[in-house]
């Protein structure tokens, strides 16, 4: 991966900065009423992963090396899992729940297991039948996390570890009345496989912040195993047909979204950044379409009186914005800023055409900004 490379992936996080900020103001969760809030429905569209390029796994585990086929698979995992887990929060009575909790589960497991374990994730294979690796069942995945804790089976000091692995520095569990089966493993892990263990600390409040610089952190990552066993019996009985043993409740998803604090996952946030511009563009595109339907009910007269008119609602000079910008649904320059200029001094503004009425989001006008600005930078 070359320096351009680099450049184009840093700066690509920066028109999200303002998006990430309004995701976060708003983080109320969506589950929607019924006769019981705690229970979720089954059902939900299907989620095909999208494909994660070379350069993209490099980002994700800081790789400087393409050599490894364990990057590409994790990244896979990774992707899935914040995909599917994602389709959950956005909709948790979506159709198809329990598929999407049984894939979100299962590969955020094995990312969890494989990568401070590597190879475990895998059931063993038989001397006389060598075949495909085939990842454990996520029960069985759980029940292995049980016995490394009680065992208290960390990474060894001596140990020399590269991504997609993580040092796992404790791990330890709560266990039920009876002391035999964890009710929930806790994991200290950290993906800074350099540095020394007793070099680690837990990032403070500003360094959890989306895109601030990260300490030499380690996450702690709570797994709460009771719960995500009984809600396998929950979605394996209606995925097969079974008898009914229960719904999911949100409790049950809590515990799935919980895994994202592993270093190895942590893509929930990337899902509903992608999921609030893709909302916008799509808005976008209905807007301009009702535009130019409007647009064509005005004959020229009409138009050009407007035009004329529009100069009325110019800003003044030193204002945001200077001056009407050019439609781009009408093509006039009678577009009249309102909404602030993009975040790249681009000097793309948002606001409403007097004209044809196509509104221009804050959204819109920085999509359209940065692609100015990559026009101006030779990154290709």
């Amino acid at each position: 991966m070359d320096l351009a490379d680099v450049a184009t992936d840093l700066l690509t996080c920066y028109p999200r900065l303002r998006i990430v900020a309004a995701v976060l103001v708003d983080r109320r969760g969506r589950t929607r009423p019924h006769r019981n809030p705690d229970v979720v429905h089954h059902a939900g569209p299907v989620v095909r992963p999208r494909r994660v390029g070379a350069a993209q796994t490099q980002i994700l585990f800081g790789m400087h090396s393409t050599d490894s086929s364990d990057v590409t698979l994790f990244a896979g995992r990774a992707r899935v899992y914040a995909r599917c887990a994602f389709a959950l929060r956005s909709d948790p009575n979506a159709v198809g729940a329990e598929s999407l909790f049984d894939a979100a589960l299962s590969n955020g497991l094995a990312i969890v297991v494989g990568s401070g374990w590597r190879g475990e994730e895998f059931v063993a294979q038989k001397p006389n039948k060598p075949g495909k690796p085939k990842v454990k069942f996520a029960r069985s995945m759980l029940e292995l996390l049980g016995a490394k804790a009680r065992s208290q089976e960390t990474t060894p000091a001596d140990v020399e570890l590269v991504p997609p692995q993580v040092r796992v520095d404790a791990i330890s569990a709560q266990w039920d009345a009876a002391g035999e089966d964890a009710k929930s493993v806790t994991l200290t892990v950290t993906q800074h496989l350099t540095v020394p263990p007793e070099q680690h600390r837990p990032a403070s409040e500003v360094e959890r912040e989306p895109f601030a610089p990260r300490a030499h952190d380690h996450a702690v990552v709570r797994i709460e195993t009771a719960t995500l066993l009984e809600a396998i019996d929950i979605a394996n009985a209606i995925r097969h047909g079974n008898e009914s043993r229960g719904e999911l409740e949100q409790r049950h998803l809590d515990a799935l979204f919980a895994l994202d604090e592993h270093p190895r996952l942590r893509g929930l946030l990337d899902e509903q950044i992608d999921a609030h511009q893709r909302g916008d563009s799509e808005a976008d595109s209905i807007r301009a379409g009702i535009a130019q339907e409007y647009l064509s009910l005005l004959d020229n007269d009409e138009i050009a009186r407007r035009v004329e008119a529009a100069g009325w609602y110019a800003p003044a000079p030193g204002d945001v914005g200077e001056s009407l910008q050019d439609c781009p649904v009408c093509d006039q320059e009678t577009l009249i800023p309102d909404g602030g200029v993009d975040d790249f001094g681009a000097g793309i503004v948002a606001g409403t055409c007097f004209v044809c009425g196509y509104r221009r989001s804050r959204e819109q006008a920085d999509r359209e900004a940065w692609s100015i600005v990559l026009d101006r930078r030779d990154f290709r």
